[in-house]
């Protein structure tokens, strides 16, 4: 089992300790043969801040690299962003239910905790994102 998640980019700026990765999502259907005719389809941009502890002298603007990630942490992120709240959500809808307040309350009650929940964690947002990085682990 590949213990790391790879995504293939280019460098776009480089600074004293770290480098600007672009990289490219691409959803599973964009190379479908039929993939221009369906809106499914889509590739986003997106940019990597990545901590060369070693240097950065060995890479220049515009070489390919591939950026890594752990598995531990794409699956940290994924808890954060989609499981915690759906869990939050679920359980206040089903406890408001169980005591009595109506349907709307309870609905109402638990999206207001999703808001609270993002807002939160886009507050503590620096001390999350020292426990995510990633690395290049090959120049192409």
């Amino acid at each position: 089992m590949n213990s790391k998640i790879k995504h293939e980019g280019t460098i776009v700026s480089i600074g004293s300790d770290r480098i600007e990765v672009s990289i490219w999502e691409q959803a599973a259907c964009a190379g479908c043969k039929v993939a221009s005719q369906c809106n499914a389809s889509n590739i986003k941009v997106k940019q990597l801040s990545v901590v060369c502890p070693e240097g950065t002298s060995c890479y220049h603007i515009g070489q390919h690299v591939v950026v890594a990630a752990s598995i531990r942490q794409g699956l940290k992120a994924s808890f954060l962003a989609f499981l915690y709240p759906l869990l939050i959500m679920v359980g206040l809808m089903f406890g408001l239910h169980a005591v009595g307040c109506s349907d709307e309350l309870a609905v109402g009650v638990a999206l207001g905790s999703i808001a609270l929940y993002f807002l939160i964690l886009y507050m503590t947002r620096v001390k999350w994102q020292s426990q995510f990085s990633f690395f290049v682990e090959e120049a192409l």
